[in-house]
C-alpha cells in the first residue's frame, strides 16, 4: 500500500452549486484547529489501519494504491447495493467527518465512462463521499482505487460484503444485490450455486431472495424497504401464501404493515397458511379438488405375491399393478 499522501494547505472553499448553508460550531479544544478549518486532511493511524484492513479483506493478487483526491471527481455506482440511505445519516455523517477526520477510506474503479468528466466510480463507500460533499469545509475524500482487472460481480459481492457489516442494509437490498449477482453468474454460464458460493450463502436461501425479487410480489418487498419486516424466513413464507389465499395473504400484508401482529411476524405467516390450506372460503385462486367417481366393489382378488389386485364391479373388472407397494400391502394384510 502506497503512503498516504496529502494536498498542501488552502483555505477552505464552499462547494459550488449544492445550496448548502452551514453553521460553523467552535471546535473542542482538544483538536487541531487547522485540521477542523479544512486546511488540512485528518491522517491518522486508525485510517492508515482501516486502510490495510479493506485491501486484505479484497481477492488477493493485485495493486491496490492509497491517496487522497477531490471528491468531486467521483461519481456513485448506479448499481450500489445499499439503496436505504436517508438524508439525516448523511447529515450527521458529515458532522462526525468535520470533526474528527474520515476514518474509512472508500473504494473507487477507474470510470467505466471515459466521456462521463468523472476519474473514478464508487465501488463502496457511498454514504462517506456523500457526507463529504455536503461538506463546506472538506474536500479531499481518502480512497483505495482498486485495479480494473476484478470483475463487476467480485466489486458488488465486496460492496455487500462490507454493507453486511453496517446498518441500513435491508433484505430487499440484500435480494437485489443477490439477484443481479446471480444474473451475472448466469450470463457468464455459472449455476447458482456457483454464486451462492461465491456470496457466501446456501443455494436455497439465494433461492429465498431470489423469489421475493419477483414483480408480483412487490408489496412483501414494500414491507422491507418500510424496515417493517426485515426476516427473509417471514417474506418468503408470505411468497407460499399469496398462491393459496389472495384474500388471506393481502388481509396478512395490512395487519404486518400497520403494525397489527403480535408476537414474531414469521410465526404469524405460519399460522395464516395453515389457514389458508384448511380454508373453506370462495377464493379465486384455491386450487379446484379434482371430481372423484366413487363405486362399491363387488369383489377384490389379489395375486399369490400381492403384486397385483382386481377389483370387479358392475361387470367390469379394474387391475392395479402394486409392485411398487406390495410390502406395504403386506403389512397391511398381516
Amino acid at each position: 500500500m502506497s503512503n498516504l499522501n496529502t494536498k498542501s494547505s488552502k483555505a477552505p472553499k464552499a462547494k459550488k452549486g449544492l445550496g448548502i448553508k452551514k453553521s460553523i460550531k467552535k471546535p473542542a479544544a482538544a483538536f487541531d484547529l487547522d485540521v477542523l478549518s479544512g486546511k488540512t486532511p485528518v491522517i491518522s493511524k486508525e485510517i492508515e489501519k482501516n486502510a490495510v484492513s479493506a485491501i486484505e479483506s479484497l481477492p488477493v493478487g493485485n495493486n491496490y494504491t492509497t491517496q487522497y483526491v477531490d471528491s468531486s471527481c467521483i461519481e456513485p455506482d448506479p448499481n450500489q447495493p445499499r439503496a436505504n440511505i436517508t438524508e439525516e445519516s448523511i447529515e450527521e455523517l458529515c458532522v462526525r467527518i468535520e470533526t474528527i477526520g474520515q476514518l474509512y477510506p472508500i473504494l473507487v474503479r477507474s470510470h467505466p465512462n471515459p466521456e462521463s468528466g468523472y476519474k473514478y466510480m464508487i465501488a463502496d463507500g457511498e454514504r462517506r463521499w456523500r457526507a463529504i460533499q455536503k461538506s463546506t469545509l472538506i474536500d479531499d475524500i481518502s480512497i483505495i482505487k482498486v485495479p480494473d482487472s476484478l470483475s463487476k460481480s467480485d466489486v458488488l459481492i465486496y460492496q455487500l460484503s462490507a454493507n453486511n457489516d453496517r446498518e441500513g442494509m435491508t433484505v430487499a437490498d440484500k435480494a437485489i444485490a443477490y439477484q443481479k449477482i446471480s444474473l451475472m453468474f448466469k450470463a457468464e454460464e455459472k449455476t447458482q450455486e456457483e454464486a451462492a458460493k461465491r456470496i457466501g450463502i446456501t443455494r436455497t436461501l439465494l433461492s429465498k431472495y431470489s423469489k421475493i425479487c419477483d414483480e408480483e410480489y412487490a408489496s412483501i418487498m414494500h414491507l422491507s424497504n418500510t424496515d417493517t419486516c426485515n426476516d427473509i424466513e417471514a417474506l418468503y413464507l408470505l411468497t407460499i401464501l399469496k398462491p393459496l389465499s389472495e384474500k388471506i395473504y393481502s388481509e396478512s400484508l395490512v395487519l404486518i404493515q400497520d403494525d397489527q401482529v403480535k408476537g414474531s411476524v414469521r410465526a404469524f405467516v405460519k399460522l395464516q397458511i395453515d389457514k389458508a390450506n384448511h380454508s373453506d372460503g370462495d377464493d379465486s385462486k384455491k386450487p379446484t379438488q379434482p371430481k372423484v367417481t366413487r363405486f362399491k366393489a363387488e369383489s377384490i382378488t389379489y395375486s399369490s405375491d400381492h403384486q397385483l389386485i382386481q377389483i370387479s364391479s358392475k361387470g367390469k373388472t379394474i387391475e392395479i399393478d402394486l409392485s411398487d407397494v406390495a410390502d406395504e400391502i403386506q403389512k397391511y394384510l398381516k
